[in-house]
């Protein structure tokens, strides 16, 4: 029978460097992306102090105090960068030939 294994503890996050300091993002659950959906219609609406939630959101509690020293053109290419990445991990080791694969040979 077909069977699927999937091993949560091999979450790769995403990292940012800001100022020589890097920080990681923290899981897109469905539940990050229910609030990250809530944020993203205040930003439609203007809401700049809604750019910077989404940020902290997706880079966790510890860098509060540096993103909210960054300009908002900063706030939003790295929102961005996280975004487009993570939808992205996992098509790496999808698209990679393992050892005895026939593309590899």
């Amino acid at each position: 029978m077909p069977r699927l294994k999937i091993d949560t503890s091999l979450f790769r996050p995403i990292e940012i460097e800001i100022d020589g300091k890097v920080y990681e993002s923290k899981r897109l659950t469905r539940n990050i992306f229910q609030e990250i959906e809530q944020l993203q219609k205040e930003i439609e609406t203007g809401s700049v102090e809604a750019g910077y939630k989404l940020l902290e959101l997706l880079l966790g509690d510890e860098c509060m105090a540096v993103v909210s020293e960054l300009d908002i053109s900063l706030v939003n290419k790295i929102t961005a960068f996280i975004m487009e990445n993570a939808s992205k991990i996992g098509q790496e080791e999808k698209n990679e030939s393992k050892p005895g694969d026939k593309d590899s040979q």
